[in-house]
């Protein structure tokens, strides 16, 4: 997962402690706009979601229409062997009535 990634030049200063003692994560160097920082990380999120939807909504297609050629198949397999059993009960009753 690239959730972490930043441009180049641009590190996440975790140990960085503010005057009250709290960590502050939002803090960065001298001559970093963050706000850039933060627009890129928001487009990458973004991106990285729709991506995953994308992904998620493609998987959810195959495998409905792999669930529907299954149902297919089945009915097939279900009509055949109705099929075949009707020839066989033809066929006993033919053979009973000859």
């Amino acid at each position: 997962m690239a959730f972490n990634k930043r441009p180049t030049g641009v590190q996440r200063i975790v140990n960085w402690r503010s005057t009250n003692g709290q960590l502050a994560f939002n803090k960065r160097p001298t001559g970093v706009c963050w706000r850039n920082v933060k627009v890129y990380d928001y487009y990458y999120y973004y991106y990285y979601y729709y991506y995953y939807y994308y992904y998620y909504y493609y998987y959810y297609y195959y495998y409905y229409y792999y669930y529907y050629y299954y149902y297919y198949y089945y009915y097939y397999y279900y009509y055949y062997y109705y099929y075949y059993y009707y020839y066989y009960y033809y066929y006993y009753y033919y053979y009973y009535y000859y």
